[in-house]
């Protein structure tokens, strides 16, 4: 059984159009989660009517405590081989889940599986991440880490486009004390215990643009740095090594954001110490921040950022 986990929190506007998506994947064996985590418009009344409506689905009412709170609700309940989760204001495209239970049930082996997603629909930042049918073995440390930063799966670590083994939530649920980066956090978690992932080419997550969502708010920015840092650490990665350029990148530009919001002091100890080498520039913008933290430091450099 494949179950579905989906957060509700004011998304009156867009949750029909989620939960149909999902109904006319017509996969039988799969329940569906509703959790209304406390939203104040009809939203948790739509769950409730949906309910009814379909057998499929079954309704968490709770007080308000984020989607890493209702997500983990649901994890104590959910009763299928494997977990996936929706946001309410997104959708899947058709003929999805079919293929992808096909493939596990051919591919038992499999811990984690990834599909394409069509991410910030109706923005500017509109784009497709597709993938090759593939399989990674990452029973060791480093088969982890190879897929952290060669696959760069740092850059694509949402909960949302995956398929999850349910046993690997045993012991692991998300933070509950941050408002994004939760993925990042558990994701690597995960990573720990799994022994092979795999990407499919088929289906797709449909990732739709809200004005209202939190994940580009710079106020942010500093939790999704410190959820990086705690991945690194989980998974061993040395920061500072050639292939981990481009992390190291993605992290300081969340420090400068932090700094711009919130005059942030930056994070120990990784972005406080010497910067990776200028011959890890792959153009002139990385390499103009790299040098501006060798002359200036992290702060500095933050500071002249900033201002801009």
């Amino acid at each position: 059984m494949l179950s579905i986990i989906i957060p509700v929190y004011k998304t009156e506007k867009y949750l029909d159009r989620c939960i149909e998506s999902i109904l006319m994947q017509k996969v039988d064996d799969m329940e569906i989660i509703l959790v209304d985590d406390g939203s104040p418009d009809k939203s948790g009344e739509m769950c409730d009517k949906w309910a009814l409506r379909d057998n499929h689905i079954r309704v968490i009412h709770k007080q308000n405590g984020g989607p890493g709170s209702a997500r983990n609700m649901a994890l104590d309940i959910a009763q299928g081989t494997y977990i996936t989760f929706i946001d309410s204001d997104d959708a899947i495209a058709e003929n999805t889940f079919l293929p992808i239970i096909n493939y596990l049930t051919e591919h038992q082996d499999i811990d984690i599986l990834e599909y394409p997603a069509h991410l910030y629909i109706g923005s500017p930042k509109e784009r497709k991440l597709t993938f090759e049918n593939d399989t990674f073995d990452i029973h060791d440390i480093r088969g982890k880490q190879n897929l952290w930063l060669d696959n760069k799966l740092y850059a694509h670590c949402y909960s949302c486009n995956k398929v999850f083994r349910r046993s690997l939530f045993d012991g692991s649920r998300y933070s509950e004390s941050i408002t994004l980066g939760e993925d990042i956090r558990l994701i690597s978690q995960l990573l720990k215990k799994a022994r092979n992932y795999a990407t499919i080419n088929t289906g797709m997550y449909l990732y739709y643009f809200n004005g209202e969502s939190i994940s580009g708010s710079l106020k942010y920015a500093d939790e999704l740095l410190s959820s990086h840092l705690y991945a690194v650490e989980q998974l061993g990665i040395d920061i500072y090594s050639k292939v981990s350029r481009r992390l190291y990148l993605t992290m300081l530009n969340f420090q400068i954001d932090a700094y711009r919001f919130a005059k942030s002091t930056p994070k120990e100890p990784i972005l406080k110490k010497n910067p990776i080498p200028l011959r890890y520039a792959q153009n002139k913008k990385d390499f103009t921040k790299i040098l501006l933290m060798r002359i200036l430091g992290v702060k500095n450099m933050c500071r002249l950022f900033s201002c801009r």
